[in-house]
């Protein structure tokens, strides 16, 4: 009976083993490489995940951001046959978090028009609680003010930087759920994030501010700490 139970206790300490390993292994990024004469395509997202709303989230996004940048070639047709550089789109991905229930995939997206002084780049973060997409506003109870202090929170953190004016960095923290649309969760709460010229100009490039959840904990929904933050 002993060596049954060690052979038992063996057999499903190796089936565990096995299937981290196999979930491990399971995320992998999906690569797009293509270069004619017009344009350059050069794309990386991560599909394999054990939610299929979450893969086909991220692959919605990607063939969404893929489709606007085509339509958008004709742009180039007035630009000089002889000026520098090759149009293209650069997409490539972070995981910022990740628990049991929480993730965060950040997309760091790169359009470059032939020509142009620079890319145009863009951060997105999709985000998801047990593997369904979440927007910011899921988080706290019906009619919180949430954004209030998410707001004076990042005001004061990016006067702190001494990186812009006064009234840029007024109009781009304000209380609007348009300017806070680029999140992400973070050990700590909740990182926003601010698109180049939001609330500096574009040498500085995207601003981050973590929300610590002690900031937050009041207006959240009953058990999502635990559901989020727990490992």
């Amino acid at each position: 009976m002993l060596n049954l139970s060690k052979c038992s206790l063996q057999t499903g300490l190796s089936l565990v083993l096995l299937l981290n390993v196999t979930l491990a292994q399971a995320i992998a990024p999906v690569v797009i490489k293509k270069e004619t004469a017009n344009y350059i395509l050069d794309i990386k997202y991560p599909q394999g995940f054990q939610s299929v709303e979450v893969n086909s989230a991220i692959k919605d996004f990607i063939e969404k951001t893929q489709k606007g940048f085509m339509n958008d070639l004709s742009q180039d047709a007035d630009t000089p046959a002889d000026a520098p550089g090759k149009t293209g789109l650069n997409i490539v991905y972070s995981i910022p978090y990740k628990s049991k229930n929480a993730l965060s995939v950040r997309f760091d997206v790169s359009i470059y028009h032939r020509g142009a002084a620079h890319p145009a780049n863009t951060v997105v973060v999709e985000n998801f609680i047990a593997g369904h997409p979440v927007q910011l506003a899921d988080l706290f109870v019906d009619g919180a003010d949430y954004l209030k202090p998410i707001a004076a929170f990042s005001k004061q953190a990016i006067t702190a930087k001494n990186i812009s004016d006064e009234k840029w960095i007024t109009e781009g923290t304000q209380p609007t759920a348009k300017n806070y649309q680029v999140w992400a969760f973070n050990k700590k709460g909740i990182f926003i994030l601010f698109n180049s010229y939001q609330v500096a100009a574009y040498v500085y490039g995207p601003q981050t501010v973590v929300i610590p959840l002690a900031t937050l904990s009041s207006l959240i929904k009953p058990k999502l700490s635990e559901t989020v933050w727990s490992h």
